[in-house]
């Protein structure tokens, strides 16, 4: 056998031309990726939320899910904050809509994204949020979600 040459394996990150938006070199000059912010899904349809899960998850969020708002607001002291929430409106216990209200007072900056299959069923709650929050209507697509929540994270919004 003849000695085999190292070659670099391209991955589509180090493509010319195709620089990875979350890569920043640290000070040991290795690359990493920065930390994407952390969403709470809360939603209580099984389907929904493993599909919407999945789609945060491909984009790169980590995600913590939970089928209603008494599991969230049980984990808000043992677990990290939120930096983004996306819920249901409709819930079992209480409302979406009361989990982004009392969430809103422990995680100063909270992007919140609403969403809901009736929007008629959001809009009179609409003035009781911080400005900022997203209010989806179902079925809405992958990339209206992501960009919601891109809109939400910027540091200038």
């Amino acid at each position: 056998m003849g000695s085999m040459q190292q070659r670099p394996i391209r991955t589509p990150e180090a493509l010319p031309g195709r620089p990875h938006r979350h890569q920043t070199k640290s000070i040991l000059g290795r690359d990493q990726r920065r930390a994407r912010p952390l969403v709470w899904l809360v939603e209580d349809n099984d389907l929904v939320q493993a599909s919407l899960c999945a789609i945060l998850e491909s984009a790169g969020y980590p995600v913590r899910c939970y089928a209603n708002g008494e599991a969230a607001l049980a984990e808000i002291t043992r677990v990290r904050a939120p930096d983004l929430l996306v819920t249901d409106v409709h819930l079992p216990g209480f409302s979406g809509l009361e989990l982004a209200k009392k969430l809103t007072g422990t995680c100063p900056g909270l992007g919140i994204v609403v969403i809901s299959g009736r929007l008629r069923d959001v809009a009179p709650h609409a003035n009781h949020l911080p400005g900022g929050v997203r209010f989806l209507t179902k079925p809405f697509s992958a990339q209206t979600l992501l960009q919601c929540l891109e809109q939400l994270s910027a540091p200038s919004r």
